[in-house]
């Protein structure tokens, strides 16, 4: 009995070995597209919010390039949206994995039609389906879509990721034999030093400092190689960045080592990624160098509250250099070909007394913990896991009250500081006639007094809504209803486009929540570019009555239920 549970073990094992083994085997998967393939972002670039989940395939700035499945598989998921990836395909292959691709221009006819009578069934432009299963199977190397700039792509490419059927995690598709050439280390561009608790200090300063990098002699420097000296825990931050041949595109680093002397004391790969965890990037980088400078730069210490695993779990990369010489860290930056980048910094530990030492004031806020902060006229409520680390919430009412503003400025803590989950913001403002009550929202206020749509609903004279950012926050109304701008319609009845009737769609304030067109009273499909705020409605040969005169009537809305609407009269 025993010998057969050991065998049953072994060919368990045996069976998941191979299985793992055919998922990534090289040249398995073919190319998506039928040009060379150059990539214009990677696995792991650091984004908005976000890192990067695939590869972009540059499309020689052209639309329509034909996309083929990389292998035989089944479509099981198809999404229409405005933003995001646009018009995007899944596809699951039966060794497990599923590939996506996104920002799309169309789907292969078999597809796109499928897809139109259930945008027409819902009277919706945005879709996000499960296919029938088995409904569209594809062979390798057949087309199922041509290549776009749909959803909120900044210029023609094509969007290709592999996932874990059964995780939905992204995996690096570089690990998946799409070998692209490569000789180009990473750059080093800037060195950052933290001081990481109120007795640290670096150079002198309890402020992070920054440092000029330069290349000689096969590894990256600081600027004139100085001895910096530190004390306490400090945490170190790189701004690195990668190339491929024959590319000029910047594009993420994949792992990075640090040690102290020999010993190793902070490591991550990007290997995969899990969706559910991506706003963590926001601890991973210096986020208040990405809002300030546009600079993003990989921390390589933990905050307490990260929780992304690609990191080596026995390090958090904090250091409290020992006494009382001098000593080295070192910095490994890689690429998935093996092109190594190095950086070495010299060290010190030495402790500076500082006369005046401030200290911090405003409310004790933990990252483990729900926290919450109230006034008369203002109420935060943040959840467990909103933060990162702990700190002092800092707030003060301005004295200063905008144009318009129905409520006085709350200035709550530093926009710098990153929020992970939404927190309810509240503000109690001057009484509302029940009539205005749905148009009242949050704002908040820049510096030079600009005013941003934050959303909001009113209760009992309190304006609450859900954010994830500190800020200066106030209440304003919005009764100003949405602007409609026809592009392909003259005078509301000549046309002068015979292919298609276009709009431009925009709200000054709060954005657009909704539209819908119809012509003779029936909803027609209108596909809306949120990036280029356009709505486009091509003339659908088999819906539509062509030789007669018709009446055309779109209605827009913005976040706050203000309408306008168009009318028409055209003949086609």
């Amino acid at each position: 009995m025993k010998k057969h549970i050991i065998l049953l073990f072994f060919f368990i094992f045996l069976t998941c070995f191979l299985l793992a083994k055919d998922r990534s085997k090289p040249h398995q998967y073919i190319s998506p597209l039928n040009v060379p393939l150059v990539l214009s972002g990677n696995f792991g670039e650091l984004r908005t919010n976000h890192f990067h989940s695939g590869l972009d395939f540059r499309t020689n700035g052209k639309t329509g390039l034909p996309v083929k499945v990389v292998a035989d598989g089944t479509i099981s998921r198809i999404k229409v949206s405005p933003v995001g990836y646009g018009k995007a395909l899944y596809v699951d292959h039966p060794n497990g994995i599923t590939t996506v691709y996104g920002h799309l221009h169309s789907f292969n006819d078999r597809i796109e039609n499928y897809i139109k009578e259930i945008q027409y069934k819902k009277e919706s432009f945005a879709i996000d389906i499960a296919a029938p299963e088995g409904k569209f199977n594809f062979k390798q190397g057949e087309i199922i879509a041509l290549s776009g700039n749909s959803g909120s792509s900044a210029g023609p490419h094509l969007h290709f990721e592999i996932r874990d059927t059964k995780t939905q995690q992204v995996l690096n598709p570089l690990k998946f034999g799409y070998e692209l050439p490569d000789k180009i280390k990473p750059r080093i561009l800037s060195l950052y030093i933290y001081p990481l608790t109120d007795s640290s200090h670096v150079d002198g300063s309890k402020e992070k400092k920054r440092y000029e990098i330069v290349y000689y002699n096969g590894k990256f420097h600081v600027k004139r190689n100085p001895l910096i000296k530190v004390y306490g825990d400090i945490g170190f931050g790189l701004e690195a960045i990668d190339y491929l041949d024959g590319s000029w595109s910047k594009c993420g680093i994949y792992s990075m080592e640090v040690l102290l002397d020999k010993q190793k004391v902070y490591e991550f790969a990007f290997d995969q990624l899990d969706f559910n965890m991506m706003r963590y990037i926001n601890s991973h980088i210096d986020y208040e160098q990405k809002l300030n400078t546009g600079r993003r730069i990989h921390k390589t210490y933990r905050e307490p509250g990260n929780k992304l695993t690609f990191y080596n779990d026995t390090l958090t990369g904090i250091l409290r250099v020992p006494n009382p010489v001098a000593h080295k860290v070192h910095f490994y930056v890689k690429d998935l070909s093996g092109n190594t980048a190095q950086l070495d910094v010299r060290v010190l530990s030495k402790k500076i007394s500082f006369v005046h030492d401030s200290i911090q004031t405003g409310t004790p806020f933990y990252f483990e913990k729900a926290n919450n902060f109230e006034t008369s006229n203002f109420k935060l409520a943040a959840p467990k896991g909103c933060f990162y680390d702990n700190f002092k919430l800092l707030y003060e009412v301005d004295s200063i009250r905008p144009k318009n503003a129905l409520s006085a400025v709350h200035k709550v803590h530093n926009k710098a500081t990153p929020v992970h989950k939404n927190m309810e913001i509240a503000i109690r403002t001057d009484s509302i006639p029940p009539h205005l009550q749905n148009k009242v929202l949050l704002a908040n206020v820049s510096r030079n007094g600009k005013l941003t749509a934050l959303g909001g609903i009113f209760e009992k004279n309190w304006v609450k809504a859900q954010l994830r950012e500190f800020g200066n926050y106030c209440v304003v109304l919005d009764t100003i209803p949405p602007k409609i701008r026809a592009l392909s319609i003259k005078n509301n009845n000549t046309l002068t486009d015979s292919k298609q009737i276009r709009f431009k769609i925009k709200d000054d304030f709060s954005d657009i929540a909704a539209y819908r067109g119809t012509i003779d009273g029936k909803w027609v499909l209108f596909e809306f570019d949120a990036k280029n705020n356009l709505l486009s409605y091509v003339f659908d040969k088999s819906r539509f009555e062509f030789k007669k005169q018709h009446q055309l009537v779109l209605e827009v809305m913005d976040m706050n239920d203000n309408v306008t609407r168009y009318e028409a009269t055209f003949t086609k």
